[in-house]
């Protein structure tokens, strides 16, 4: 969870309700949570919560919530903010427990019904989601998040009328919310509506101008609508936010060739196969994509890649995990007669309206050695299990990422080094609707496939593209040429198929051909376990 994502729940959490049949009442002339909380001598443990919450230190936060529910355990606002941090800890069940209690406290606390309809929807009981979030709107419709995440519900369950008129309600409630501006952008972009979409796009980026995400989205409308010039310049501005975006690195180098601006690609591309960097926090950042669903068969199956990632980070750091799936149907994957690309398949497939996205996120706190490892297993376990529960008729894509925090005691350990498609962080927090990288990826791969031979830089983006899209294999056939480019292409690529030594060789490579290339000298010294 990111530190924006824990401060937006807190805020909301603290800002005013109505007064709710159960809960003590407040002070005269004091209308809000928060003031209770700053009144009362007998909160100290919330306030205190409250504080850890801010700092991103969910385990102690819980504690002091722990405490506070000890203190009155008849509060279903205690019970409330205890389990807004059980469900930041990665513990939803937990939190849910946390919230049915507050709501038998207070059965008409729309606070309470809207957290257990986040918990509902993250597991993909959507119908009593939807349910929990309408009778929190009729109890209190002013709130613009409970409309959103109302619309939300409804965009999943393929409802996009409703879902439309809830994204713009919520837009007209809270119309410099960055955020509910970009979500409406995105819907309105997936339903072929691009200048209803630029329109709510552009006023995101003129109210929050570091949302990268929004102006890569942007960028992308741009170039569709054939303004190469315009594309390029907010790709740039895109990557000046976030270098690490490699998707925004993928589709500028097209973007470049595209218009015969050849010779700026390798510039360009040179910063897309940099591995597990040190993070702005003094941790590491990794990730990995790969597609299909766990071979079966297999007496003793190679644990996950998942799984060997989060056993290998030191127990005394933290580590925030995110998990995304994206399931499109097999059929529209199969080769056809013709020979259909594998972008054009994904494309045709993303055009499909039973296209799935899940997105998962964890928190595991610094800990004992053994429970790291139990915490990792239960967190790979549900990875794989959402990729088991993929359809015999369905294709799966899933992406993971794991941001790590500075560790809390001097012990050094190796970090296996990992290629991470977009390095970016979550500037807003998205809850259904998620990103759409995948699909930009494969939108553009789409227009490479379609172009025959095209050169060396054309077969560099074409296997970055592949890389993106968890296709080790093809974007090593794209990087077989010569160069350091694409010897760290292959590398990347290497690392990707789980082939570290081979991964290192190639880094050796690209050092032979260019010996001051920093992102050589880099993903050497994360191969070789040195820093």
């Amino acid at each position: 969870m990111t530190h924006s994502r824990a401060l937006a729940l807190v805020a909301i959490l603290l800002t005013s309700f109505p007064a709710a049949g159960g809960s003590v009442p407040a002070p005269a002339g004091q209308n809000t949570v928060w003031d209770r909380i700053m009144a009362e001598q007998s909160a100290v443990n919330l306030r205190r919560g409250y504080a850890l919450m801010g700092a991103e230190d969910y385990s102690a936060a819980a504690d002091e919530f722990f405490r506070a529910v000890q203190r009155s355990p008849s509060d279903p606002w205690a019970r409330l903010l205890y389990g807004s941090a059980l469900y930041w800890l990665g513990t939803p069940d937990k939190a849910l427990e946390e919230f049915e209690e507050a709501l038998r406290l207070d059965p008409r606390n729309p606070m309470a019904l809207q957290l257990r309809g986040i918990v509902r929807a993250r597991t993909g009981d959507y119908g009593p989601a939807l349910a929990d979030f309408l009778a929190s709107e009729k109890l209190d419709p002013s709130r613009s998040d409970v409309k959103m995440n109302a619309g939300s519900v409804y965009h999943a369950l393929g409802e996009f009328g409703r879902a439309l008129d809830y994204f713009r309600a919520a837009v007209a409630l809270d119309p410099a919310n960055p955020l509910y501006r970009y979500q409406l952008g995105m819907f309105y972009s997936r339903l072929g509506r691009y200048e209803a979409a630029a329109a709510q796009l552009e006023k995101a980026v003129s109210l929050f101008s570091g949302y990268e995400d929004a102006l890569l989205e942007l960028a992308l409308l741009r170039e569709r609508d054939g303004d190469l010039p315009g594309a390029i310049k907010l790709y740039r501005k895109a990557l000046a936010l976030k270098p690490r975006d490699s998707v925004a690195r993928f589709r500028l180098a097209w973007a470049l060739h595209k218009a015969g601006r050849v010779s700026e690609v390798g510039k360009v591309l040179d910063g897309a196969f940099l591995l597990a960097p040190a993070n702005p926090k003094g941790g590491i950042s990794m990730g990995l994509a790969y597609a299909g669903p766990p071979p079966g068969g297999a007496e003793a199956p190679p644990p996950s890649p998942l799984y060997s990632s989060l056993k290998k980070i030191p127990a005394g750091q933290d580590a925030r995990v995110t998990v995304e799936l994206l399931e499109t149907p097999k059929a529209a994957l199969t080769p056809v007669a013709g020979g259909e690309k594998l972008g054009a398949r994904l494309q045709s497939a993303f055009r499909k309206p039973k296209v799935s996205y899940t997105r998962r996120e964890y928190f595991l706190p610094a800990s004992s050695p053994a429970e790291r490892e139990r915490r990792a297993a239960a967190v790979a376990a549900e990875a794989d299990k959402l990729m088991k529960a993929v359809s015999a008729g369905n294709d799966a894509r899933l992406n993971f990422s794991v941001e790590t925090g500075p560790p809390r005691s001097s012990a050094a350990a190796k970090a296996k080094a990992l290629f991470k498609p977009r390095d970016v962080g979550n500037d807003m927090g998205l809850w259904v609707m998620g990103d759409n990288w995948l699909e930009n990826a494969a939108e553009a791969l789409e227009e490479l496939e379609a172009e025959a031979g095209g050169g060396r830089e054309l077969a560099l983006i074409r296997g970055l593209g592949y890389l993106l899209l968890g296709e080790h294999a093809l974007a090593l056939n794209e990087f077989s040429g010569g160069g350091a480019l694409a010897a760290l292409g292959r590398s990347a690529a290497w690392v990707e198929a789980g082939a570290e030594a081979k991964a290192l060789e190639e880094c050796r490579e690209a050092l032979r051909l260019d010996p001051a290339n920093k992102t050589a000298q880099a993903n050497k010294a994360w191969l070789e376990g040195s820093k």
